[in-house]
């Protein structure tokens, strides 16, 4: 297994695999669908999708982008059920970090929702630390937790 930054022929594979993710935990919005149709702006943008691939096969995947000054956040981290729990998605979230620190990055946030408690354990690993939800575009009901580094 190896991880990789963003290539163009792994896209189609974040995609499904993010989409297959929403749909079993959340109702698939518009703006979740208008931000994997925009992957090229986010990566012109500075933003980054990292990928675990095995045999050429993407098995993990986590996207990072700036989202103000300093301010950055991390967004659809998906592992395919056979590969959680063998610390495959931990290893491309510390990818998506390291590479905001790199460029820049003085707070990272992400969002979560409070039943995904075992996500939110991994994160608080990493020194993310719970805040109350902050009145942004994603105040909507799908994000009851918000967390910071």
């Amino acid at each position: 297994m190896k991880i990789v930054k963003y290539q163009k022929k792994y896209e189609m594979d974040f995609k499904s695999m993010s989409l297959a993710w929403i749909e079993k935990y959340f109702k698939v919005e518009e703006e979740y669908i208008r931000t994997l149709e925009k992957l090229k702006d986010l990566i012109d943008n500075g933003g980054m999708i990292f990928f675990a691939v095995e045999d050429e096969q993407v098995i993990s995947a986590c996207m990072i982008r700036p989202i103000k000054e300093h301010i950055w956040e991390i967004g659809k981290l998906v592992t395919k059920d056979h590969y959680q729990g063998k610390g495959i998605g931990s290893q491309i979230f510390k990818a998506c970090i390291n590479y905001a620190k790199d460029h820049d990055a003085r707070k990272i946030i992400l969002y979560s929702h409070t039943s995904l408690q075992p996500a939110i354990a991994i994160y608080k690993k990493f020194g993310f630390k719970e805040v109350p939800v902050s009145a942004t575009k994603y105040s909507r009901s799908n994000y009851q937790a918000e967390l910071e580094l």
